[in-house]
C-alpha cells in the first residue's frame, strides 16, 4: 500500500494522469482486500473519473465494473447493476473477455441478493460461459460458487451442490485456501445472505400476483 502511495505521488508530479488512474486502482484493490470498503470506493471513483477524462475506454470500463462489485460488497446492488450495464456496454466487441465475464459475474451476484434469482442464474451461466474458454481456473471458481448460491437461493439443490462441488475440485487442485468455504456450504452451512435473496425472490414473487390481480 505504501508503495502504491508513492507511485500515486509520482505520477501526480510529473502530471501522468494515466499512471495516476491505475495507482488509484491498486490503492483501492488493497484496502478492498483488507475490507476497507469505504476508502476502495473513493480511490476506485478517482480512478474510474481519470480514465473516463482521458478517453481511456479499457481502464473506464474496467473501473465501471471494478466501482459496481465495490457496491455490492457495501450491499447496494442496484448501484452495482447501474454501473456495469455501463461497463458490459463498453466490454461488447472488445476483445477484454475476462473483464466481461467478471461483469457478467458482479451483474448475477447484485441481482442474486436483490431475489432477481432468472436473471441472475442468466448472468452467472454467461460469465462462465465466457470464462471457461480462457482456463482460468480461480477466477471460474468464483463464479461456479456465485452461481451455486443462485441454484440454492431459487431452489435447485441437487444443482447448487453439483456447481459447488465443480468450483470444491478446482480449488482442491489449485491447493487454495477458499476450499474451505465451498466445503462449508456443501455441509450445508450457506451464508445468510443466500437466504436473505430466497427470501426477497418469494416476496417478489407475491408482489408480482398481488399486482396482477389487482391490475
Amino acid at each position: 500500500s505504501d508503495l502504491c502511495r508513492q507511485a500515486l505521488d509520482l505520477h501526480r508530479q510529473v502530471g501522468d494522469r494515466l499512471g495516476e488512474a491505475r495507482a488509484h486502482n491498486e490503492i483501492a484493490i488493497l484496502a478492498e482486500q483488507q475490507g476497507r470498503l469505504a476508502e476502495a470506493l473513493g480511490h476506485a471513483q478517482l480512478a474510474l473519473t481519470l480514465y473516463r477524462q482521458e478517453g481511456h475506454e479499457q481502464g473506464l470500463a474496467k473501473m465501471l465494473n471494478g466501482v459496481g462489485w465495490i457496491h455490492a460488497q457495501l450491499g447496494d446492488y442496484e448501484q452495482t447493476l447501474a454501473f456495469c450495464e455501463q461497463a458490459l456496454g463498453m466490454y461488447r466487441g472488445a476483445g477484454d473477455p475476462l473483464n466481461e465475464a467478471a461483469t457478467w459475474d458482479s451483474m448475477g451476484f447484485a441481482l442474486l441478493h436483490l431475489g432477481r434469482l432468472d436473471e441472475a442464474i442468466s448472468c452467472l451461466r454467461t460469465a462462465l460461459s465466457i470464462i471457461h474458454g480462457l482456463r482460468m481456473g480461480y477466477y471460474e471458481t468464483t463464479m461456479l460458487v456465485h452461481l451455486g448460491d443462485a441454484y440454492h437461493a431459487a431452489g435447485e439443490a441437487d444443482l447448487a451442490r453439483q456447481t459447488w462441488q465443480e468450483a470444491l475440485d478446482i480449488l482442491e487442485g489449485l491447493n487454495h485456501s477458499d476450499a474451505s468455504q465451498v466445503r462449508a456450504r456443501l455441509h450445508g452451512d450457506v451464508p445468510p445472505g443466500i437466504a436473505a435473496a430466497q427470501a426477497e425472490s418469494a416476496l417478489g414473487g407475491r408482489l408480482r400476483e398481488d399486482h396482477a390481480v389487482g391490475a
